[in-house]
């Protein structure tokens, strides 16, 4: 049952001047954790997670001015309802963070979820590409936002709405491609996927960016990480 220390302090930069101190947020994500996993900052806790192959995050509450202390207690025992089951699993029971361990800065509103559906009937049909994203308000006052996008060339608007404190908006739009070039060992063609998420005046608050396989969110000011091993 490993033990996780880390003492950081929040980067500068990380924000936007025009976003008051009221709506600006943290997020503390860990993309792998094998298997649960308990977090607590400053001595209180965060929450738990079970399961070693999902990312997840939790809202960084009760951070102070100066150096925070983060602690993560990891238990790699396993029961036969978890996945795969315990207590053996055809393999040597390794345990820990396996992956990166990261702050998210949040500007009034999170893409907390995004997805990129492309649908292809056949491979000389033309594609239908889904796409949809859940917008969080992570501050405590409704929030305008206005989310748009672009699938390679072709742009996307999934329109704005105004989000009361604390809830989601699923945001939602579709477009087609007459001709897509697929991809193949001997041309690997990617389709670059990028939202923006501004407010009311049209300013950013954060985006997310997709290649291929990869895919990454990013806010208004300079990155924000801290490692925790």
């Amino acid at each position: 049952m490993p033990w996780y220390r880390r003492d950081f302090t929040l980067p500068a930069g990380a924000f936007a001047r025009y976003v008051p101190a009221s709506a600006r947020h943290w997020i503390i994500r860990f993309e792998s954790v094998n298997y649960r996993a308990t977090v607590w900052l400053n001595g209180r806790e965060l929450g738990t997670h079970a399961g070693a192959y999902l990312p997840f995050e939790f809202d960084l509450t009760g951070l102070r001015p100066g150096v925070n202390r983060l602690i993560v207690r990891v238990d790699d025992r396993r029961t036969p309802a978890d996945l795969p089951p315990g207590p053996g699993g055809g393999w040597w029971n390794f345990g820990g963070l396996q992956r990166e361990v990261y702050l998210r800065a949040v500007q009034r509103a999170d893409l907390s979820q995004v997805q990129v559906r492309p649908i292809l009937p056949c491979p000389t049909c033309a594609a239908t590409i889904q796409e949809l994203a859940v917008v969080r308000n992570v501050t405590s006052s409704p929030q305008s936002v206005r989310l748009r996008g672009r699938y390679r060339n072709a742009s996307l608007d999934f329109g704005s709405t105004r989000i009361a404190p604390g809830a989601s908006w699923v945001a939602q739009a579709v477009l087609e491609i007459p001709h897509p070039r697929l991809w193949s060992p001997d041309h690997p063609t990617l389709y670059r996927a990028t939202l923006t998420l501004s407010d009311a005046h049209g300013r950013r608050l954060g985006g997310y960016f997709r290649a291929g396989s990869g895919a990454s969110r990013s806010s208004t000011g300079s990155s924000s990480s801290t490692g925790a091993s």
